[in-house]
């Protein structure tokens, strides 16, 4: 120890000692010293996966948002594992390679500075770096979480997800779960994962074009899915009517499904989801070119409670889609941009159904063959709209806008052409405090 780095306390060194930095243990430390190091514990010799908080936010409020270490800097000093205190701790693995001639205190502390994504790489390298990085304090200084997001670990995803299930403390508490644009994360990495989450209630996928029916199929049978209450599958291209129609039935409890360009989703698996997950509020269909009016019109009845739906994008739609308008009395929001083939008479038959009594926010960009009198129709029943997207309606005039910023008394925002909007219009909204938006 002379000539290499500096000494370490000897054993005669007071655990009360200020002088021995991070090796001496904090008394909240040695609290849960005996469970890290027992030979009970050998399953968690596995990094618990943090949260990028900042001062003493909640551990539970919070997700992996990047590689540096910000967060190290609140956390208490780690234990050392042959510390005088504790003598009957067992010391760490043996190190390997330019690592080996150092005091093992010394190269945890070390270690302690790497960024999270490169101690996750680190357990890659070889068996003992392996070994080394699933120790315990290697990690105390990581803040627990309920949520995780590895959205910004594309490259090292299913290294993550492999961490995370070694974790049974962790993966007892975790609720929440993003991969977005993990384009990286495969489905046998997934699937690994999610048997070791049993109290998943949210997980997004968004633009993991790994994905495909056989992580759906496996999530079906995984604990979690009783519990999930939300899934993305924003972009993820490969899902087809086969994953969702084994992962429907097994969710119950759904409220929440994104389907944003799922294109091969058809009629068949929009009817299994609308028949198994009846407690849905957020449905979003957009840009399924496979889905019809007969579809949308057969499932909105077994979703009473559905508060927003997305049809945007849905070329192939008409006015017939929504017939059944009047099953969705709790619809708040409703998306039809570009779904052109739809005219006033969806309007018309919103007011009288009397869902366009609830709505707060509808965008009908796009939509050439409203006129006039459609929106006016709409805009002297709507009583809670607030936000009102008429941009690209090539039949909307600046008197039609007049008609409908003085009907709509609750009407917030005002989306437009240029070419809709006039003196008249814009005194009469700015005595309304109506903002116009031009698009």
């Amino acid at each position: 120890m002379a000539s290499g780095p500096p000494s370490l306390p000897s054993p005669s060194t007071s655990s009360s000692s200020t002088s021995a930095g991070w090796f001496t243990p904090s008394a909240s430390a040695s609290d849960t010293c005996d469970d890290l190091w027992s030979a009970d514990a050998s399953a968690a010799y596995a990094p618990p996966v943090a949260s990028a908080t900042s001062g003493s936010a909640s551990p539970t409020s919070a997700s992996i948002d990047s590689t540096s270490d910000e967060f190290f800097s609140c956390c208490s000093p780690p234990l050392s594992p042959v510390s005088p205190s504790f003598p009957h701790h067992p010391a760490p693995p043996p190190l390997m390679g330019d690592l080996a001639p150092l005091p093992a205190e010394l190269v945890l502390h070390i270690l302690r500075f790497l960024p999270l994504r490169q101690r996750a790489v680190m357990r890659e390298v070889s068996r003992g770096c392996a070994e080394l990085a699933s120790i315990p304090l290697l990690w105390r200084t990581v803040r627990f979480s309920r949520h995780l997001a590895l959205s910004r670990f594309d490259g090292a995803a299913d290294l993550w997800l492999a961490a995370v299930t070694r974790a049974p403390y962790l993966t007892s508490a975790l609720r929440s779960l993003s991969l977005a644009t993990c384009k990286d994360v495969t489905d046998t990495g997934l699937a690994l994962a999610l048997p070791q989450l049993p109290r998943l209630e949210s997980l997004d996928l968004s633009r993991c074009w790994g994905v495909t029916d056989a992580l759906l199929a496996s999530l079906a049978l995984a604990p979690a899915a009783a519990h999930l209450r939300s899934l993305n599958l924003y972009m993820v291209y490969q899902v087809t009517d086969v994953g969702i129609t084994r992962l429907a039935p097994a969710t119950p409890r759904l409220v929440r499904l994104n389907l944003y360009k799922c294109s091969l989703v058809t009629d068949t698996g929009l009817a299994v989801v609308a028949a198994s997950c009846p407690d849905l509020v957020e449905l979003t269909l957009y840009g399924l070119p496979h889905i019809s009016d007969a579809g949308v019109a057969g499932a909105l009845p077994l979703l009473p409670d559905l508060r927003k739906l997305n049809l945007g994008s849905c070329k192939q739609l008409t006015d017939a889609a929504l017939i059944n308008a009047a099953s969705l009395p709790a619809l708040a929001t409703l998306h039809l941009l570009r779904c052109s083939a739809m005219s006033d008479a969806l309007l018309r038959c919103l007011a009288a159904s009397g869902t366009a009594a609830s709505l707060v926010s509808l965008n009908c960009h796009g939509l050439a063959k409203l006129t006039d009198s459609g929106v006016v129709v709409l805009a002297a029943v709507a009583s809670d709209l607030e936000r009102l997207n008429l941009s690209r309606c090539t039949g909307i005039s600046a008197d039609g806008a007049i008609a409908i910023v003085a009907k709509c008394r609750t009407l917030a925002r005002l989306t437009l052409d240029a070419r809709a909007i006039s003196p008249e219009l814009s005194v009469l909204a700015a005595s309304r405090a109506v903002e116009l938006v031009v698009a």
